[in-house]
């Protein structure tokens, strides 16, 4: 995704979520989202955008072959292995979104 498309992400999700709200999801300061959204921020805004699409932000999973929001990632990534599920979970413990390996929030 772009950083255009994220920081367009990021607008529209401001009409319905905090900046207050956001920063405490994703760790960074309210003044960093106030810098952001006014394109202001001093660093690197792309990283803060990333951010805030992983936790706000739907994608696709390949695991399951549908779009998917953070919470059902999140749960479905520490489901036990079983071999019913053998292949989701694989795809589960090797997807970048997976915090064990530097993806995910």
């Amino acid at each position: 995704m772009s950083r255009d498309d994220l920081y367009s992400f990021f607008i529209e999700l401001l009409k319905t979520v905090s900046g207050a709200d956001i920063a405490r999801a994703t760790g960074y300061s309210s003044g960093a989202i106030s810098a952001v959204k006014n394109g202001k921020y001093q660093g690197d805004d792309t990283i803060v955008l990333q951010a805030v699409f992983a936790i706000y932000g739907n994608w696709h999973c390949p695991a399951l072959n549908r779009t998917i929001g953070l919470a059902e990632c999140q749960t479905e990534r520490v489901r036990p292995y079983s071999a019913g599920r053998i292949r989701q979970w694989a795809a589960c413990q090797n997807c970048d979104r997976n915090d064990n390996n530097g993806g995910g929030k």
